[in-house]
């Protein structure tokens, strides 16, 4: 009997550890299985199932038998499985920590502390992320541990632009693990760095060593011809540049590759002056690779070829236009509708619409001016649009003496007719209106177009050219035309090495008063009143109608004097700023309400205000 009880004992623990062993197996097979597809398929839905099964699995496993041979296994599983998912990024922290707790002695802790790190770069703990991956760099750990953690910290330095500690970590990664299974990546990493950093001598000298290590794999040697020709493009040595892309098109078998070397390819024929070529091949990208960041990429490069070199600006817009309906995500289509902007105000420029109002085409003309200063780096092509803005000046005196002329002409017409012709009436008063029209905008292009125009020939002469003695010249014009404008200040803080301030003493004085006013609506509210009625009157329209409204808010909310209050607020009831608000308790005639109120956003400034101005 005793010898059955004993058998009958065995029998049990080995169905116990088969069921124990085939839940880990089937547990480790759908990792394996999540794996593929996650790093194969664009729809990941499928992987989650599979990794919700190992975590299920796992799960039991470490519940059961927390103290049997595959228990740290199991963990370690279950929390890459958590880790993958995408969401349980916390979850996947808490269960590496207990490994590393419970199992000090596991293979699998010093990759559990890699997956710490990276879970909480994931949950955005970066701080965190870089000094635990700093601590696992100054603890004794495996060189293949120590040259992970490097190259992980290094592309997150990388990822945040912090390129000075990546290119340290990655130097010490290669100089110290130069067998290490990281070491290709790293040599791969700095490269593309020098790029974004636009040090192509550096990145070509980086790619062209790796390209001639032959211990590395056929695809590295690929990717490094890729950057190499990159390097030479950038470097505008197009000859070799081209060279090596059409040699690298015919050795490329990784579908994948094709796309971004043929790429690489058109903007090379571009670089060469083989416009038409480089066009085709851009369209045969686009039309192999719809609604992807290739097919956007290649419509900014088809709209910028003919920007840029074709100056066919109605194709430039098409193709721009197309950037964000390929891909509404892509990093050009922020650029593409400023190009297609700037396209747009060219086409306008030089063909303008007719009757187009004047001001709207000076103020057209503004904006060409500041894209081609701010955005193409052209400060020629501004400079020569501000020389069309200064002879504008004849183009409105020209149009205002034709408007006065045929004023005098109908005049004359509408005195020697019947007193009843309310058509001709009609017309002369139309041309009145336009007579006043034109007088107000040939105010605005005097009395800030034009300061405006002369301080930023100020900036870009002092900036662009380096050309001080230009600048004070200008400067000087500027001084003498327009002597208390906001451009005169700022041009002169400009010239003295200061932040320029468009604002002038006068207007940072009221502001100021303004700020102090508000500060005492509460406690003093009569102080308050005295200094906002000194500003009320401002020449600038903002101060003015700011300090008006607050002597209607205080009036009535703090005075409770509607007869003050009604005086301000008829003033300001049609104002688009401050319309909606009144009317809540004023509508023109008497007050609907009268109860204490918060003060309005409208009147509240910051303390800088005057700084920002």
């Amino acid at each position: 009997m005793k010898k059955y009880f004993f058998l009958i004992i065995i029998v049990i623990l080995l169905v116990s550890g088969c069921v124990y062993y085939n839940t880990f197996f089937n547990a480790k097979k759908a990792f394996k299985e999540a794996e593929n597809i996650r790093k194969t398929q664009k729809n990941s839905s499928g992987a989650l199932s599979k990794y919700n099964i190992v975590i299920k699995k796992c799960a039991y496993i470490v519940k059961e038998y927390k103290n049997s041979k595959y228990a740290d296994d199991a963990l370690f599983l279950l929390s890459k499985a958590l880790f993958y998912k995408g969401s349980n990024y916390t979850q996947a922290i808490e269960n590496l920590e207990q490994l590393i707790e419970f199992y000090p002695e596991s293979e699998f802790v010093p990759e559990a502390k890699i997956y710490i790190a990276r879970s909480k770069y994931k949950l955005n703990k970066k701080e965190e992320a870089y000094q635990y991956l700093e601590k696992m760099l100054n603890s004794k750990v495996d060189d293949k541990y120590k040259a992970e953690a490097l190259l992980l910290l290094a592309k997150y330095y990388d990822q945040d632009e912090i390129y000075d500690k990546a290119i340290e970590k990655l130097n010490t990664l290669i100089k110290n693990y130069p067998k290490s299974e990281q070491y290709p990546d790293a040599l791969i990493t700095i490269g593309k760095i020098y790029i974004k950093r636009k040090e192509y001598k550096k990145s070509l000298e980086v790619f062209e060593k790796i390209y001639k290590t032959k211990r590395f794999s056929k695809h590295i040697h690929l990717d490094a011809q890729y950057y190499i020709a990159l390097n030479y493009y950038e470097l505008k040595e197009t000859e070799k540049a081209l060279k090596i892309i059409t040699k690298l098109l015919l050795k490329e078998t990784r579908s994948r590759e094709i796309p971004k070397l043929r790429m690489l390819n058109a903007k090379i024929l571009v670089q060469k002056g083989e416009y038409d070529k480089a066009i085709t091949l851009f369209q045969a990208i686009m039309k192999d690779n719809r609604r992807t960041n290739f097919s956007a990429e290649a419509a900014y490069y088809i709209g910028e070829t003919y920007f840029t070199y074709l100056k066919n600006y109605k194709k430039a817009i098409e193709f721009y236009n197309k950037v964000k309906t390929e891909k509404n995500s892509s990093e050009f289509v922020e650029d593409a509708i400023i190009k297609s902007a700037i396209s747009s105000q060219i086409i306008q420029y030089y063909n303008p619409t007719k009757n187009i109002d004047p001001l709207n085409l000076l103020n057209q003309q503004m904006k060409l001016g500041e894209y081609y200063f701010d955005i193409l780096n052209q400060p020629d092509s501004t400079l020569k649009i501000y020389r069309g803005i200064f002879a504008f000046k004849d183009t409105l005196k020209s149009k205002l003496d034709s408007l006065v002329a045929e004023i005098n002409r109908k005049s004359a017409v509408v005195d020697t007719t019947d007193s009843l012709n309310y058509k001709a009436k009609d017309e002369l008063n139309a041309l009145k209106d336009k007579e006043k029209s034109l007088i107000n905008i040939m105010e605005t292009y005097n009395k800030k177009i034009l300061p405006k125009i002369y301080f930023n020939e100020v900036w870009l002469y002092l900036k662009s050219y380096k050309d001080t003695l230009k600048a004070k010249e200008i400067f000087n014009k500027l001084k003498e035309k327009f002597p208390e404008s906001r451009a005169r200040y700022a041009a002169k803080a400009l010239l003295e090495g200061k932040t320029p301030r468009y604002i002038t003493p006068k207007e940072k004085e009221e502001w100021k008063i303004y700020q102090t006013a508000i500060a005492e609506m509460d406690s003093l509210p009569q102080n308050a009143l005295q200094k906002l009625k000194k500003i009320s009157e401002s020449k600038d329209k903002e101060i003015s109608e700011k300090s008006k409204f607050a002597l209607g808010y205080i009036s009535l909310f703090v005075m409770r004097d509607t007869l003050n209050a009604k005086k301000y607020f008829d003033q300001l009831i049609d104002n688009v700023t401050y319309s909606s608000f009144i009317k809540k308790f004023y509508n023109g005639k008497k007050f609907t309400i009268i109860d204490t109120m918060h003060i309005p956003d409208k009147i509240e400034i910051d303390d800088d205000k005057s700084k920002k101005k």
